[in-house]
């Protein structure tokens, strides 16, 4: 996938994917709990609901994902164990700072290769909508300052 930088005056926000081969990070559903309930506010977004972790199958072969919703839409990781294979997304739509949020993310994904791909999302909305920026900013009050 080619990368499409987001152009803050007519996108709707980024949307990130991170393809990890030979994935070594958290294979258990406590452990992907506790990321997950940590993770939106170690990169700047507002979670506004508890992670969901679920294990289930695919063609046989075990899934385990994690998503936590996020007041800019969300978070997610689906690990295949015995391929060693993860896909994560975050998909915001509040513009982030992809080199501050990029290596974080990283650190709590180990793996071999990563193909990493960023995409402008809403490119083809009509309207922008901004007005509503002090209320969102009024959403995040509750979280501690970092």
């Amino acid at each position: 996938m080619k990368d499409s930088e987001p152009d803050v005056e007519n996108d709707f926000g980024p949307h990130l994917f991170l393809n990890i081969d030979a994935y070594q990070g958290p294979q258990d559903l406590d452990s992907l709990f506790q990321l997950f309930d940590r993770l939106p506010a170690e990169i700047g977004m507002t979670p506004i609901m508890r992670p969901y972790v679920i294990r289930d199958e695919v063609g046989g072969q075990p899934v385990l994902s994690a998503m936590t919703m996020i007041a800019e839409s969300h978070v997610s990781l689906h690990v295949f164990p015995r391929e060693e294979r993860a896909y994560f997304d975050i998909f915001s739509c509040r513009f982030f700072d992809r080199s501050f949020v990029v290596p974080r993310l990283r650190a709590q994904f180990p793996g071999g290769s990563v193909q990493e791909a960023l995409i402008a999302r809403g490119s083809r909305y009509r309207y922008l909508r901004t007005e509503r920026a002090d209320e969102h900013a009024k959403s995040r009050t509750w979280l501690p300052q970092r």
